[in-house]
C-alpha cells in the first residue's frame, strides 16, 4: 500500500517519525479502520492529531528523506569550496545572455 501523500502539519512542514508521539490503530467491522497519529510538529511545536484511513497509510510516510548526494559527491562538492561572487555574477550574466538570445532567435523567425 502506498500512501498517497505525506503527513503535513499545519504550519506546512512534513511529520517524521521522531515528531510522533502516540501512533495507533482504530479498527472498525464493517467498514475500513484508520490509522491514528498524535504528533509534535519539530518546527512549530504545535500538537496535532491525524486520522488516516488504513488503506493509503504507509509507514514510509514517516521516514526522512535520505541525502541525494553520494559520499564521494559529498566530497567533491566540499573540494570545490564555497561559491564566490565572482562566480555568481558569471552565472548571472551567461544566463541573461542565453535567455536575450532565444528572444533574438524568436523575432528573427
Amino acid at each position: 500500500m502506498e500512501s498517497e501523500a505525506w503527513i503535513v502539519c499545519s504550519c506546512g512542514r512534513r511529520v517524521i517519525g521522531s515528531d510522533v508521539l502516540q501512533k495507533g490503530r482504530f479498527l472498525r467491522v464493517f467498514s475500513p479502520g484508520f490509522v491514528y497519529l498524535k504528533y509534535r510538529c519539530s518546527h512549530c511545536k504545535r500538537v496535532e492529531e491525524r486520522f488516516v484511513p488504513e488503506q493509503t497509510w504507509d509507514e514510509a510516510a514517516l521516514r526522512e528523506v535520505p541525502a541525494e548526494a553520494s559520499r564521494e559527491e559529498r566530497r567533491r562538492f566540499e573540494a570545490m569550496g564555497a561559491i564566490t561572487l565572482e562566480e555568481a555574477m558569471d552565472f548571472h550574466f551567461q544566463i541573461e545572455n542565453r535567455s536575450l538570445s532565444c528572444f533574438r532567435d524568436d523575432l528573427e523567425a
